[in-house]
């Protein structure tokens, strides 16, 4: 899903509805392991929305989040402080898909667990830095031919150890979708190599604080080329 993307910014309080259909214990251990972990869990995309859509203009498209086979999500432990190591995939496409995965690290029942997309790349259990974690979107590239896929990031939040085998939990968007159209280009042809857009936020960095995962956009005077 990384993929392409036409202007991605920041926004706030951008949710999503997301239900986990089966969700292995995050407290069951393969035998002779004490901090290996298997899970499992449904994750249901859902559907891009304006926060007050009854006072905004009328959207001509809506954006239906899709998962892609093989996309990834990190796993963190909010109430340890650490980013467990590997992560779980998606193993089919679809609007409501599964993500299974081996990660290693602590988990105790009742510990604050966050599904972070897409995933930070580490391998084994690592500390959650105090700097936080830079997500740049200008390494986004669009693919004119492919108008319909854009990326996106977020986070899902849980509770370790719960017995509750359907269960509703939120994925919560941290970026915007924006569609320009545009007019009085040069014929084509022309020299044009690049445009300009400012007061669009180039990323965002994930931050734990008190035991909560959030996005701050990055700050200044920024755009996107």
């Amino acid at each position: 899903m990384l993929k392409k993307y036409f202007i991605m910014a920041i926004a706030a309080g951008l949710a999503l509805v997301a239900c986990s259909e089966k969700f292995d214990e995050p407290g069951m251990l393969p035998a002779g392991s004490d901090n290996v972990h298997t899970l499992s869990v449904g994750i249901e995309a859902g559907t891009y929305t304006p926060a007050e859509g009854g006072t905004k203009a009328s959207m001509e498209a809506v954006i239906r989040v899709n998962w892609t086979a093989n996309d990834e999500v990190s796993v963190v432990n909010a109430t340890t402080e650490k980013i467990l190591g590997g992560y779980l995939e998606a193993k089919a496409n679809g609007t409501s898909v599964t993500f299974e995965g081996t990660v290693t690290g602590g988990i105790t029942n009742g510990d604050r667990l966050y599904y972070i997309y897409p995933k930070l790349d580490n391998t084994e259990e690592i500390a959650f830095a105090d700097t936080g974690y830079d997500q740049k979107l200008s390494g986004q590239k669009y693919d004119a031919t492919k108008p319909n896929e854009v990326c996106f990031y977020g986070y899902a939040e849980d509770v370790a150890g719960t017995a509750t085998i359907s269960k509703k939990i939120q994925f919560n968007l941290v970026t915007a979708y924006a569609h320009l159209n545009m007019s009085n280009l040069p014929a084509k042809g022309a020299p044009l190599t690049s445009i300009d857009i400012s007061n669009v936020n180039e990323g965002f960095t994930w931050k734990l604080s008190n035991k909560n995962l959030s996005a701050e956009p990055y700050a200044g005077n920024n755009g996107i080329s």
